[in-house]
Formats: structure tokens, sequence, C-alpha cells
């Protein structure tokens, strides 16, 4: 996908691309990119909330319950407007 081209080392557009690929059934590709987009994670990193919506588009609910965790937990922009997302 051109946005990973465009910004390899974003680690929340990874999240983001994963949990399109996801939605779109291209299953082992969004699971490559989740696992690089935890690797790159950091704290403060707003990341976290993307990694958990490629989890849940991904069938895998208590690792998108995790990383929504740590996501609200660090305070991040996104966990505040998670109430009805549509990738969760």
């Amino acid at each position: 996908m051109q946005a990973l081209a465009l910004a390899p080392g974003v680690a929340f557009i990874r999240g983001n691309v994963a949990a399109t690929y996801a939605k779109i059934g291209k299953i082992a590709e969004a699971r490559t990119i989740v696992e690089r987009a935890e690797k790159a994670w950091k704290p403060g990193d707003r990341s976290a909330f993307w990694i958990a919506a490629a989890y849940a588009r991904l069938g895998e609910k208590d690792a998108a319950f995790e990383w929504l965790e740590r996501a609200f937990q660090e305070r991040t922009v996104l966990s505040h407007f998670s109430q009805v997302p549509p990738a969760l």
C-alpha cells in the first residue's frame, strides 16, 4: 500500500493499514503489518488504538482489548473517541 511506502516508520499508519487489510480479507498481510506495528510501538504512541482496531478486524478480541487498554492508559487521543468507532 502506498501509505506504508510513503511513511514506513509511522506506527499508527501501520495499524490503520493492517485494520484495512483485515477488513478487505487480506489476513496474512494484515497480520504481518500489525506485528510490525507492535514491534515499533512506544509508550505514548497513537498507534495503540489502530493496533487494537486491526486485532478487532482480525477477530482477535483479547489482543484488541489489550491494545485498547494500552491506548486508554497512555491517554492517546483516539482512545477517547472509541465509543462507537467503525473499526471496532
